[in-house]
């Protein structure tokens, strides 16, 4: 029974309410099926669990090849898989072919499921299964007796397609899915990380990690966990959906079998299924994140520095070593030169933004790229280019090794060995020559695999394709450092096929040679007219020779002037990832390198290269590098692979005399001693040397600034000298030392030497220092900041300036406090800051000073949202809020149309969802102080049939501009029912319905208006005789949602009364209605109070009168 349409309107508009309520379109009446909200709050393992998300990169062809780079939420949406558009199946296994299989007890296996479209495309399917099969085969979980193996879901899909959605362009290469618990460390996880270590370097490096953690933005102990590495080290038992995902585009011209190189033109799908499979694996960088999003959340300290990953875990700029790891900043900025360094790799990163922007133009979340390196570092390079094939590197796998997987030590890895940086500086004809590259491979026992020789496109359109093309190879198992009179072990001429469109030609070695030790020369030869090779002049190796007698004799490769030229050759190589170095440490300098004699203790440095840190093989056999001195070994400490520390006792600098210093490293196949370098006991007055300074430049008219001085041979008393005047000198170590420079000294453009003097050494050698102009602005000059409903806001923008140029940041309000970044520093850094819960209706505006440049902050007041019908802070899709607050309008509107308008003499007010989605709220009446609006139907809600309450945010926009906002909590119904007073309290709005015994219905006010009283009052419900029935008709919001199950139920005065329609009205927009019929024994009872609860959510309690 719905009550007539003439009647209800004509009942409200007497009971005077202060809404105004619009027939439903009749299209409209359906409420649409909302999204769920699934996310969970949880605790684990001194870790608190605040969501799962999903970080979804895509990659793109450019003119330096595949590039990948996150996306944000919106551009994500279209990749996310959609098991209905796209079914999945379980692909079946590949053989493991060429592939060592694991003895431990926890292998990986990559459970992968496709979809119908990727069985169309058995070349790919093939490929990925590879892919799968090698990470299998590297990768071991943490030893679980119990658990035979760890098993990680992951869905595939390869077509025109991503899991049901189109590939929009094609330049798109694929896009990955990558599931991320975002967790907060409740205390120092150091111990915690170490016993998930499986070596000795890595227990070493987590034993310096402080609690927070340290970064350049400030202490964090936020750290996102992919979903891989929580299912690997046990935190879950299964992962939770979303899955991994990965998809490629069959637009692209991909080469499917790398094993006899890749095609010019194509891309070597095997290593890009590699690439995608190791970032979901673990390797994600938030490096830059805080730069794109000024609102990510904090901790108990703030959110200074978002979240770090396992990859930042150990990221530090250059010069850091194991004696800094517990101080030194972990990078979460973009830009400058960035490093992976632990005791074992030392390695730079790429150092963009995660959307590409910013730094060298790469996401973080890869190494250097070789194409601005030309140094190979590994599978997880941002680029592939058309005609390059990839490959797993060692760097991969022990990067890989502290996010806590167990590497295989019998796995091939793949080393491309340059002398080259990639910039071609000359190019010229071989006429017949014999070019070669001396290399030496980083593990013993190595396999040539392939020879890669730049070829330069001739001018005038000719083309080196259809000549012919001598590749050598030959050993030098002595090290000479010259070719001498070579015995080739690979010699084979080629035609040369298409070139690759950036010149990188690969010629691959079939049943390629296996070498012991020594150093490898590969070489390119030709006679043909069109055929160039290419030189780097400026690239830190000089490995490069000539010969023009067919390899009899060789003189160092030169340019015309003579000067050193690098030949564009690479070598590509194999090798066990636990096979001994190949690589023979080697003693550059001491500091000190003298002492007098009879002093005390002190402390050594020893640098050099090619240092191994202390660490247990496989085996239980023992590695690394140890100083002798005098040939006696000495407890010491790995600083760096090119830094060792010592320390040498009084008793040993007793005598005068000269102290050889080696240092041998230790190995399966014999221990290697270096040649030494002589310590002088008798003597301190060594000239002290100035490698660097930190920083080497600064900004014109700045100071006081703290200059660190890096060298070797400084004592207590060495003085540091700005243009040949003393400044006061701190020592922090025999290779530090420190002053500060007044703000006079650094007066306009000016370029300084910096010298160290010592009393009896003399004067080192002098290094520049120099001062640069600088520039400032704001990334933002106006933010809109919520007003916090209860508690403060972090925000924040983004400082542009140059990399020397100081700042500062100071607030000029009260409610704008605690500085999250410091309050001083140098160069580009986004700036955060907390703003205070602003409990007032009305606006604010601050400001906040950085650099000079003025922030403004605009902070909207609080909006009270509630029930129309019951002033209850709850609501639900399609029921009536009313919000009240300050300037929310212009003038007081009403609508007059349907659909209800969305926008009312230029408010708006828009909902936005837990999941961060807005919506458009239709609206029926604004004011300065009053809005009346429908809460949009597809707004996310908690699960049907339960009690949970989410949460949304409404706020409310005059001519464009946000004004007040505030949290509404949200349920799948939230129950509430008009009153005539507009209260939520008293007499209830509705009608009764009359049945007579013959059939015959008449309707019957419950209130009426008392001009005595000037209000309304209720009108006693007749129940009349026997054989009539009378139904109690009460109009409310927020009901209709309710579900079948569980129902609602209704009482009167305590007694249960049957319901016989609960839903929406049907003819007025956001109104429902309940219809319950009364029963007898309710005769006489006066007011009596009126009780709804729906799926559990009880409703405003009315009253009605009965007589």
């Amino acid at each position: 029974m719905r009550v007539r349409l003439m009647f209800l309107v004509l009942s409200l508009f007497l009971f005077g309410l202060a809404f105004v309520f619009f027939p439903q379109p009749r299209a409209a009446q359906q409420t649409s099926k909302n999204k769920v909200s699934t996310s969970t709050t949880s605790g684990l393992g001194g870790f608190i669990e605040t969501e799962v998300v999903n970080k979804t990169f895509l990659t793109e062809l450019t003119k330096d090849g595949a590039i990948s780079r996150q996306l944000d939420s919106e551009a994500a949406a279209a990749f996310r898989v959609d098991k209905e558009r796209a079914p999945l199946h379980a692909i079946t296994e590949a053989p493991k072919q060429n592939v060592k299989q694991q003895a431990e007890p926890r292998p990986l296996i990559l459970k992968l499921q496709g979809t119908t479209q990727l069985e169309g495309f058995p070349q790919a399917k093939a490929a990925f299964l590879r892919a799968a099969a090698k990470w299998e085969a590297i990768l071991l979980g943490k030893p679980e007796p119990q658990i035979p193996a760890f098993q990680l879901p992951m869905d595939i899909d390869f077509g025109p397609t991503a899991f049901g959605f189109p590939f929009n362009q094609p330049t798109v290469l694929g896009v990955t899915n990558v599931p991320v618990r975002k967790l907060i460390a409740t205390s120092n996880r150091s111990d915690q990380f170490q016993s998930w270590s499986s070596t000795s370097p890595q227990v070493s490096v987590y034993s310096f990690l402080p609690y927070p953690w340290k970064t350049d933005l400030g202490d964090t102990e936020h750290i996102d966990f992919p979903t891989s590495i929580s299912k690997m080290i046990g935190f879950v038992e299964e992962i939770p959906t979303p899955l991994p995902s990965i998809a490629f585009n069959s637009a692209v011209k991909f080469d499917f079998d790398p094993s006899d190189g890749i095609d010019a033109d194509k891309i070597d799908f095997e290593a890009a299924a590699l690439r995608e499979l190791g970032r979901c694996l673990g390797f994600i960088s938030n490096v830059g994140q805080r730069e794109l999003d000024l609102t990510l959340r904090g901790g108990p300290f703030g959110a200074r520095a978002g979240a770090t990953t396992f990859l930042d875990l150990h990221r530090y700029r250059p010069g850091v070593d194991m004696d800094l790891l517990a101080t030194a900043p972990k990078v979460q900025t973009s830009g400058g030169e960035q490093i992976f360094f632990t005791s074992e790799v030392d390695a730079p990163m790429s150092t963009g933004r995660p959307d590409g922007t910013g730094g060298d133009e790469r996401p973080a979340g890869h190494w250097k790229d070789d194409v601005l390196t030309g140094q190979y570092l590994g599978i997880m390079d941002p680029t592939l280019a058309p005609g390059e094939r990839g490959g797993i590197s060692a760097n991969d796998l022990l990067a890989m090794g502290y996010m806590f997987y167990r590497i295989n030590p019998e796995t091939r890895v793949m080393e491309v060995l340059s002398v080259d940086d990639n910039s071609r500086d000359d190019t010229l004809p071989f006429n017949g020559a014999l070019v070669v590259n001396r290399v030496t491979p980083t593990r013993s026992s190595f396999k040539l695999e392939a020879v890669r020789v730049h070829l330069p496109a001739p001018t005038g359109g000719d083309s080196p394709t259809g000549q012919q093309l001598r590749i050598v190879a030959f050993v030098d198992p002595d090290r000479t450092g010259l070719p001498g009179s070579p015995t080739f072990l690979v010699d084979r001429t080629i035609t040369i096929p298409n070139v690759p469109e950036n010149r990188w030609l690969e010629v691959m070695i079939p049943d390629g040679p296996t070498i012991n030790s020594g150093d490898l020369y590969i070489g390119v030869q030709s006679s043909g007219n069109n055929v160039l090779f290419a030189g780097d002049d400026d690239a830190p190796k000089s490995g490069s020779f000539i010969s023009n007698n067919n390899g009899a004799s060789f003189q160092p490769l030169r340019a015309a002037d003579q000067a050193p030229l690098n030949f564009m050759a690479r070598a590509v190589v194999t090798a066990e990832f636990d096979s001994e170095t190949n690589l023979i440490a080697e003693l550059s300098a001491l500091s000190p390198s003298a002492t007098a004699a009879g002093g005390g203790d002190f402390t050594l440095y020893v640098q050099g290269k090619n240092f191994l840190p202390p660490s247990v093989d496989s085996d239980g056999f023992q590695h690394g590098s140890v100083v002798l001195w005098n040939g006696i070994p000495h407890e010491t400490f790995f600083l760096s692979k090119s830094r060792l520390r010592t320390t040498i006792r009084r008793s040993e600098i007793a005598q005068i005399g000269n102290i050889p210093i080696t240092v041998v490293t230790i190995g399966r196949n014999g221990d290697r001693v270096t040649l030494p370098l002589e310590f002088r006991v008798g003597s301190a007055t060594t000239r002290p040397i100035i490698d660097r300074l930190d920083p080497p430049l600064g900004a014109a008219g700045s100071g006081p600034l703290t200059l660190s001085i890096f060298g070797r041979d400084f004592r207590a008393d060495s003085i540091v000298r700005w243009n040949g005047k003393d400044r006061t000198t701190t020592l922090v170590s025999s290779t530090q030392l420190k002053t500060t420079i007044p703000a006079s000294d650094l007066t306009g453009i000016l370029s300084a030497d910096v010298t160290v003097f010592t009393p009896g050494g003399g004067e080192s050698n002098p290094v520049s220092f120099r001062t640069a102009s600088c520039t400032y602005s704001l990334a933002h000059t106006l933010l809109n900041v919520r007003p916090g409903f209860g508690n403060s806001k972090t925000v924040g923008t983004r400082l542009i300036t140059q990399a020397h140029c100081p700042w500062t940041v100071q607030s000029n309000v009260p409610w704008i406090d605690s500085i999250y970044t410091p309050i001083n520093g140098v160069g580009n850094v986004p700036v955060l800051f907390k703003v205070n819960n602003n409990s007032s209706p009305t606006q604010r505006i601050g400001s906040v000073t950085i650099a000079g440049q003025t922030l403004t902050i605009s902070q909207p007041g609080t909006l009270a949202s509630v029930s129309a019908a019951s002033y209850n802070t709850l609501s639900t899709a399609n029921a009536i809020v009313t919000s009240f607050g300050v300037g929310l309008a212009k003038t007081t509107q009403t609508a007059t149309v349907t659909p209800l308008p969305l926008t009312l003499d230029g408010t708006s007010v828009v909902v936005t969802d837990v999941d961060g989605y807005e919506y458009p709220a239709p609206l029926f009446f604004v004011s300065p102080t009053q809005i009346n609006f429908v809460m949009p139907a597809d707004v996310l809600l908690p699960p049907a049939t339960t009690t949970t309450i989410g949460s949304s945010v409404v706020s409310v926009y005059v001519d464009g501009a946000l004004v007040a906002e505030n949290n509404l909590r949200l349920a799948a119904v939230a129950p509430a029912l008009f009153t005539a007073n507009s209260s939520g309290q008293g007499t209830a709005i509705g009608v009764a319905l009359r049945i007579r015994a013959n059939g015959a219905q008449e309707y019957e006010p419950i209130v009426v208006f008392d001009p005595v009283q000037n209000k309304l009052v209720a009108r006693p419900i007749d129940l009349g005789s026997e054989n009539e029935r009378v139904f109690l008709v009460l109009f409310g919001t927020g009901i209709r949602n309710r579900s079948v199950v569980r129902g609602t139920n209704i009482k009167i005065d305590n007694l249960d009364a049957p319901i016989s329609f609960a839903g929406a009205q049907g003819d007025l927009i956001g109104v429902d209605q309940v219809n319950v019929e009364l029963p007898k024994a309710l005769r006489g009872r006066g007011e009596v109070g009126v009780s709804l609860a729906v799926d559990g959510f009880n409703a405003n309690t009315v009253t009605v009168t009965i007589k």
